[in-house]
């Protein structure tokens, strides 16, 4: 008989796992991830969105993908005396710019 995981076992095998940890802070973890992508295909696509310039699109991904490091870094910073509403607001924004757009990122 096996005996019962203790309360840290638990959380090893599942919040101690990569995606255990990218999960605990999802909303970090995705700004990270997506505005640094973002922020590589700004400033190398050879494409852009139909609806736009090549110079509109390419500084819209810039901005969206800066205002997501802005909300991971803000949040990752801990710095409880920086204004949270604006870091949030922007990654929104960008978030809502990513959803509108979801087709056209890519080369």
């Amino acid at each position: 008989m096996n005996a019962p995981m203790s309360r840290d076992e638990r959380y090893a095998s599942t919040w101690g796992t990569p995606m255990g940890q990218d999960c605990i802070s999802l909303d970090t973890t995705l700004c990270k991830w997506l505005g640094e992508r973002m922020i590589f295909l700004s400033e190398h696509t050879n494409s852009y969105h139909p609806d736009y310039t090549y110079e509109s699109w390419v500084g819209n991904l810039a901005q969206h993908g800066y205002a997501l490091l802005a909300y991971h870094d803000h949040w990752n910073d801990h710095d409880d005396d920086k204004p949270t509403v604006d870091y949030h607001l922007k990654a929104q924004a960008a978030m809502l710019f990513v959803a509108s757009n979801l087709g056209h990122f890519w080369d």
